[in-house]
């Protein structure tokens, strides 16, 4: 189980301790961001639907919350721990923890820091071929020609970028997903001298696009995010161990381990890795992990890696694997094989 500083959903601003607040009927534990945002905590995580009412009526300013329209806010809710102040992160472990309930009123909040503004045609990378081109299709042509250090350029100018290699990013078998995922690693290059602020911001919103409480699943995020801390690995360090817990979830497993592949290259001593964790992974069932777990174990010295890469050189089992700006069919086998970058 891993604790780290609680920060807000929504802005990304470290959260005030919940306290103690009488309201009309009850007391509850509670506090307010300056975004706007209000949030409510049970400390033992059995009582979430009082909680959810509480939030509810606290941003209403009002208990009669039945005819409160579904569109006028947005609920969140995040694993806490009241007695040390923390964000609990425990995917894949049978932990308990309570909970914070988020709710922000529609229309509330404050204006997003900006790069460049809107999606504008300004301060962009020196091409003819991208001139009067809107910004998705200047990102997909610098993806389809192998220029993700010209969109590293490009983000610094209009951080909507980020949104658009996000975008770019949800089919694994599609070569433009894994381009459009190593480009990250240029923005956050490119972003972590000029806005640092924004770019923590990205990470904040793909680690909890992980989790449970986001509602919705971030299939790419730990490759992006592994992509972010071998680019800006000083800044970012503090994500690894919450980014090799998410190896419990299934499908986050083959990208987790992807992005301990692309941390290693840079920053081994990142990685805290034991063998017996790399023999479970070698074990499972999904040949991109078998895959996967072959380049990681060949990049990491520990005992007991021979064994675990002769297991693998004879798995002869697929996978889509991605390399040089291309991707391909391979082995496991053949992954076994390669030589440490």
């Amino acid at each position: 189980m891993t604790k780290y500083t609680p920060e807000c959903p929504y802005c990304g601003k470290p959260l005030a301790r919940p306290e103690p607040t009488r309201t009309e009927f009850v007391e509850i534990i509670s506090g307010k961001c300056d975004c706007g945002a209000v949030y409510v905590c049970d400390p033992t995580g059995h009582n979430v639907g009082e909680a959810y009412s509480d939030a509810m009526a606290l941003a209403a300013g009002e208990w009669n919350i039945g005819d409160m329209d579904a569109e006028s806010y947005d609920l969140k809710e995040m694993d806490y721990d009241l007695r040390s102040h923390s964000r609990v992160y425990a995917k894949g472990l049978n932990v308990q923890s309570g909970k914070l309930i988020f709710i922000r009123m529609a229309g509330k909040g404050e204006k997003e820091s900006e790069v460049g503004g809107a999606e504008s045609d300004a301060g962009l990378p020196d091409d003819p071929a991208v001139a009067g081109m809107k910004l998705k299709d200047q990102v997909r042509y610098f993806l389809e020609t192998k220029r993700p250090e010209a969109i590293g350029k490009l983000a610094v100018k209009d951080k909507n970028v980020i949104k658009w290699l996000i975008s770019f990013s949800y089919d694994k078998e599609d070569v433009m997903t894994w381009r459009a995922i190593e480009a990250m690693g240029y923005v956050a290059k490119e972003l972590g001298a000029a806005r640092q602020d924004i770019l923590r911001d990205t990470v904040r919103k793909l680690l909890w696009s992980m989790g449970d409480e986001s509602g919705g699943i971030g299939w790419s995020a730990p490759e992006i995010l592994g992509e972010i801390v071998r680019s800006v690995s000083d800044a970012f360090s503090d994500i690894v161990p919450i980014l090799w817990t998410n190896r419990e979830e299934a499908s986050f497993r083959p990208g987790v381990v992807w992005a301990m592949i692309r941390i290693s290259q840079v920053r081994p001593d990142l990685l805290s890795i034991t063998g017996d964790e790399l023999l479970e992974l070698a074990n499972d069932p999904n040949p991109a992990v078998r895959g996967y777990t072959a380049v990681l174990t060949e990049a990491i010295l520990l005992d007991g890696n021979s064994e675990i890469l002769l297991k693998l050189s004879g798995d002869l089992d697929t996978l889509l694997y991605y390399e040089g700006g291309d991707l391909n069919s391979v082995t496991v086998a053949e992954l076994a094989g390669k030589t440490k970058k």
